[in-house]
């Protein structure tokens, strides 16, 4: 089952799960790619097959960070309004996105 289904079907998942005395921490961070990736073209001047080049590859790298379990890459484009509301009522994507 994807994460984002069990987000909504209230599922416990590790995001979420504070009932323990030794619960996961959270981060939450927002970033902001001010530079372009070595030989990709800057996202503005990107076409569509390039700008899903840089957006797997950057996809990908999230999955391989090392000490971080179970990190979560969500390709926003890809969910339904219903699944971007849920995300933004949980607060885990701001309205901007």
């Amino acid at each position: 089952m994807k994460l984002i289904d069990r987000i909504i079907q209230n599922e416990r998942t590790e995001l979420l799960n504070t009932t323990r005395a030794t619960s996961a921490v959270v981060l939450s961070s927002r970033i902001r790619l001010a530079r372009n990736l070595v030989d990709s073209v800057f996202p503005g001047r990107a076409n569509k097959s390039q700008r899903s080049a840089i957006l797997a590859k950057c996809g990908t790298a999230i999955e391989n960070l090392e000490g971080i379990k179970n990190p979560v890459f969500l390709a926003i484009d890809e969910l339904n309004d219903r699944d971007r509301q849920v995300l933004r009522e949980r607060h885990l994507i701001s309205k901007e996105l």
